[in-house]
């Protein structure tokens, strides 16, 4: 396949996990089994794992699709993010759009469009442009902010909720 670079079993394997360096590419990425990807910043047009995908440093693509668990100790940049599992990512996502996420956990996150099946959590604050829908509940360590539609369970803001739009679910404001 000469428009995407193939991960198979890695020869570097360190407790059973296949282990990469990071890279920037203008190629797809494919990840053909569970990786750990580490360096500073993995960038590249797309990203498809299979199964889960750790990044020990920033991920940017304008795709990212995952099979497992998405593991960032970083930040998440991207156009489109579908994952089939939990999202964890110990910094912020931006992202136009995401998708199938079971969980989401993030230190802020900046999107136009959520759905997910279960919790929202971020440290710090959400930015909803479009909508945001989940089966499960949202919590903020500081708020949500944005215009459109937002649906959840419930939804717990320690200092703001300040959304435009159709809420549905039961809001609780700390502040």
């Amino acid at each position: 396949m000469g428009d995407a670079i193939q991960f198979e079993s890695s020869d570097l394997v360190v407790g059973g996990v296949n282990i990469a360096a990071a890279l920037h590419s203008d190629k797809k990425l494919v990840f053909n089994e569970s990786y750990t990807v580490a360096g500073e910043l993995v960038a590249a047009p797309s990203v498809y794992a299979c199964y889960d995908l750790t990044v020990i440093g920033d991920l940017e693509a304008d795709n990212i699709d995952v099979r497992g668990n998405l593991y960032v100790i970083g930040n998440i940049k991207a156009q489109a993010i579908t994952c089939l599992k939990a999202i964890i990512c110990s910094g912020d996502i931006e992202a136009e759009s995401i998708a199938l996420a079971s969980e989401i956990m993030a230190k802020d996150i900046v999107c136009h469009t959520i759905s997910c099946s279960g919790n929202i959590i971020a440290r710090g604050t959400i930015d909803i442009s479009e909508s945001l829908e989940t089966a499960g509940s949202v919590m903020t360590g500081e708020g949500i902010i944005g215009v459109g539609c937002f649906s959840a369970r419930n939804a717990v803001a320690p200092e703001f909720f300040e959304f435009s739009g159709d809420v549905s679910g039961k809001v609780v404001e700390l502040e």
